[in-house]
């Protein structure tokens, strides 16, 4: 017995981690088996363009005996060098080390999905982790188990965000842009809490990750700034001078860290940062695209979007479990924010000072998307960063939901909770791997024509794999695109689908013709029965909805 207590004071929260470690085991390897599943999405070839030509300007930078990809092609005459592409410079890297044919695009983009994958995987055990710190015995007051299994189920219900799940098999932008925002959000945390040269280090990486991930990352070290003053000021006269030493050197370290990280991260802005620097950020905060957008059965001209758009994309796009949480979540926390402003102060405990941090890290960027007038388009996947900071929100109330003093309370909340991760489980199944056409109830009918749909033409890849499987001729199937994504996910394909494939670049020449229904005129031909959606051979459909058609032409 005393034996038992004396293991269980020296080692707390072994018996409670097993859950954690099963939970992100079972997840990891599911990801890992259906990741095959997915296809190419629009940007892919080009990401990895641009990551090949930035290898390049890292060897002819440093005169390193390596071989390059593109050695008669400069970055600085590249049309894209002023993306932020860290994670495709590294993707490249890999696929050097890994000795991978430069003509074996199914194992490059392969590569590129583990990749996003791992990441992605990894930024929701820090998601765990800020929900562990949030709601640790020290910040509120836990009820029974749950301030073990609660930062689970919260990190279940970011898994059980459909869109974000799909991209995070193959979006090589944004889902890696909101992975590296949560870790850098994490480290924050750790850096607020325990201020030394190591969290200021670890967090000073992260934010050059998540700046040279997009440039809306800037966000983050802006914040923690602002964040740190605010923490530290209210407690400067209780402060010793060793404290004060310790603060500025945690501070001098985290900003010279991300500096020269966020510098080399970045290697287009080695020959000339201030200028490039301001060149990048100027693209980025308004990138200079026209595009349209249809949404509630009208086209919507995004350049710039109208200020609900964002709003909009996330009504009909969450599980509404989600959605209901993340509106009480803000109105929740709105109402302690007005309690403390009345006693002219911002916050009374940690765990309120941290919801004004995720409360930040959530409007900030929206605010900013209004204020630079910010291009959007696809759907809200630019603006999936944000979503964790405030699904953290959202949780706050749920927590005071399932720890309320009334059992009813507590029962009926957590039904509804299971029923409707049970429910947004079964969907994903139902139109797996098309998540990232997840639509919820408020949606309503007849998709297709009110909303894009498969916009970056990721199921194309299934409609190829259909197209084989349907032929019986044994001969080559000769086959006419509506846009680059298709093109691409033919040339990712593995090859023994491929070498059944001809492409043709004319359509007089083709048999089938493929389109996911992308832009204005296509819709328009497709919805009067015009040439070439004529003869409709088969169409991949996710919940009933049409997303991929294949058509005769021939």
């Amino acid at each position: 017995m005393h034996l038992r207590k004396s293991l269980q004071t020296r080692f707390p929260t072994s018996r409670n981690s097993i859950p954690a470690v099963v939970f992100f085991t079972t997840t990891l390897i599911l990801g890992w088996l259906i990741l095959p599943d997915y296809g190419i999405s629009w940007d892919e070839f080009l990401q990895r363009r641009y990551g090949l030509m930035a290898y390049d300007h890292v060897v002819r930078t440093f005169g390193l005996d390596w071989q390059m990809y593109y050695p008669d092609y400069f970055l600085e005459s590249t049309a894209g060098r002023q993306y932020s592409i860290i994670f495709s410079l590294i993707a490249a890297a890999f696929e050097r080390v890994l000795s991978i044919d430069p003509a074996d695009h199914y194992a490059q983009f392969q590569l590129r999905h583990k990749m996003i994958f791992l990441l992605f995987w990894f930024s929701t055990i820090c998601f765990y982790k800020i929900l562990k710190e949030r709601f640790s015995e020290n910040n509120t007051k836990p009820h029974g188990n749950s301030s073990v299994y609660f930062p689970l189920l919260g990190t279940l219900l970011l898994l059980l965000t459909p869109r974000i799940f799909g991209h995070s098999f193959f979006n090589p932008k944004d889902i890696v842009l909101l992975s590296f925002y949560i870790i850098s959000l994490y480290t924050l945390l750790r850096f607020l809490k325990k201020t030394t040269l190591l969290t200021g280090f670890l967090h000073g990486i992260a934010c050059a990750f998540v700046v040279n991930a997009r440039t809306p990352g800037l966000i983050v070290p802006v914040l923690t700034i602002i964040f740190f003053l605010a923490f530290v000021i209210p407690k400067r006269h209780q402060l010793n001078r060793k404290a004060w030493t310790r603060f500025a050197g945690s501070n001098i370290i985290f900003v010279l860290t991300f500096v020269i990280f966020a510098i080399a991260f970045f290697p287009y802005l080695w020959g000339d940062f201030q200028g490039r620097a301001i060149e990048s950020f100027n693209l980025m905060s308004n990138f200079p695209k026209e595009v349209s957008t249809l949404m509630f059965g009208q086209y919507v001209n995004n350049t710039p979007p109208p200020f609900y758009y964002p709003y909009a994309w996330m009504g009909v796009t969450l599980p509404l479990l989600n959605l209901f949480l993340l509106a009480m979540g803000l109105i929740w926390f709105t109402r302690a924010l007005t309690l403390n402003l009345a006693k002219l102060k911002l916050w009374s405990s940690f765990a309120e000072f941290t919801d004004l941090i995720f409360f930040c890290f959530f409007t900030g960027p929206m605010f900013a998307v209004w204020l630079f007038q910010s291009t959007l388009y696809d759907g809200w996947r630019h603006l999936y960063f944000v979503y964790p900071p405030a699904l953290v929100l959202g949780l706050v109330f749920l927590y005071r939901i399932l720890t309320d003093k009334r059992k009813w309370v507590r029962q009926a909340g957590l039904a509804v909770t299971i029923l409707s991760c049970l429910h947004t489980a079964a969907e994903m199944i139902k139109i797996h791997p098309h998540q990232q056409v997840y639509f919820n109830e408020l949606a309503g009918d007849n998709l297709m024509e009110r909303f894009e749909m498969d916009y970056w033409g990721v199921a194309y890849k299934q409609a190829f794999e259909e197209i084989v499987r349907r032929d019986t001729t044994g001969q080559q199937i000769h086959v006419h695109c509506a846009n680059q994504p298709c093109y691409d996910n033919y040339f990712a394909l593995p090859e023994q689908i491929k070498s059944k494939i001809r492409m043709r670049y004319g359509i007089e020449v083709a048999t089938y013709y493929l389109s996911n229904y992308r832009w204005e005129h296509t819709m328009e031909k497709f919805c009067n029965g015009e040439y070439p959606f004529e003869d409709e051979y088969f169409s991949i459909k996710a919940n009933g909805e049409r997303i991929i058609g294949v058509y005769r032409v021939k």
